[in-house]
């Protein structure tokens, strides 16, 4: 990766507000030229930018027009969904889809971060059982 990728990246990350606040890839677009004049890039570039940062970072886009980009919210705000069982974890997985159709954009936008915590708080319930077990394993050793 060339060194003015990276700044830019850190120039979007920067740029990129907490939910429910929310930027959009023509805001974002304007920003990175007044930061950078040198190393103009077309809102098509951003957009993947923002997609392939998105893996590694906890960014969504909303569904409402137009469309935005925000910080999810951190974990432990949605501490709650630790406690989550594995029906109401597998129940919020089958809803998103179906949420995201019918619901009207504004709300559905306000549940992302319950249903961004859901797989996060699966992943951590499998993690905390594979320990306890490995932990009893061991003891019974």
């Amino acid at each position: 990766m060339e060194i003015e990728t990276a700044i830019r990246y850190l120039h979007m990350l920067e740029a990129i507000p907490s939910y429910p606040r929310k930027i959009s890839v023509n805001q974002l677009h304007e920003k990175l030229s007044k930061a950078s004049a040198q190393a103009q890039v077309s809102k098509r570039t951003i957009q993947r930018d923002l997609i392939k940062l998105s893996r590694h970072f906890p960014l969504v886009c909303d569904a409402c027009s137009p469309r935005g980009w925000s910080r999810s919210a951190p974990l432990h705000q949605h501490s709650s969904s630790l406690g989550w069982s594995c029906e109401t974890r597998s129940a919020l997985a089958l809803l998103q889809p179906i949420a995201q159709e019918h619901l009207p954009a504004h709300v559905f936008s306000a549940l992302t971060p319950v249903f961004i915590a859901a797989p996060i708080a699966a992943q951590l319930a499998d993690a905390q059982v594979s320990y306890c077990v490995t932990d009893h394993m061991a003891a019974a050793a």
